[in-house]
């Protein structure tokens, strides 16, 4: 169980107009966490929304552009699969991770046992932190 970190639900992302499912904020690591309730496949389409979400934070979210993102697609019914867990130089998971409704806990923990924490996020200077989407 993890003991200290922060939640959010349906957080907006304006830039594009939609909701993440959910923000899971633990140490420096920002989980960005998108399921797809009753799906029994990993579809690509799928993954692409979760890792676009990853990246309109990293790019555009002040507050996320320390931090470490790992976006995570849950399709509940799917099967277990391998995950590579592996930051590129910027801070983002290279991949999307693929969990379903038995094993989010321990691919959030494989994470968490990978990662170096230099610096924690403060949740509210992060949820406080300016979106500045491209100027058009």
């Amino acid at each position: 169980m993890f003991k200290k970190g922060n939640i959010l639900f349906e957080f907006k992302i304006p830039r594009i107009g939609k909701r993440v499912d959910n923000i899971l904020i633990i140490k420096n690591i920002i989980f960005v966490i998108e399921f797809k309730v009753g799906s029994n496949k990993y579809l690509n389409q799928d993954k692409v929304q979760t890792i676009d979400y990853a990246l309109d934070l990293k790019n555009f979210h002040e507050g996320s552009h320390n931090a470490n993102i790992v976006p995570i697609l849950v399709s509940t019914e799917a099967k277990n699969t391998s995950n590579i867990i592996k930051f590129s130089k910027d801070g983002i998971l290279n991949s999307c991770l693929l969990a379903n409704k038995f094993n989010l806990k321990n691919l959030i923990d494989d994470v968490l046992n990978k990662t170096n924490f230099q610096k924690e996020i403060i949740f509210s200077e992060w949820i406080n932190s300016s979106y500045l989407p491209t100027p058009t």
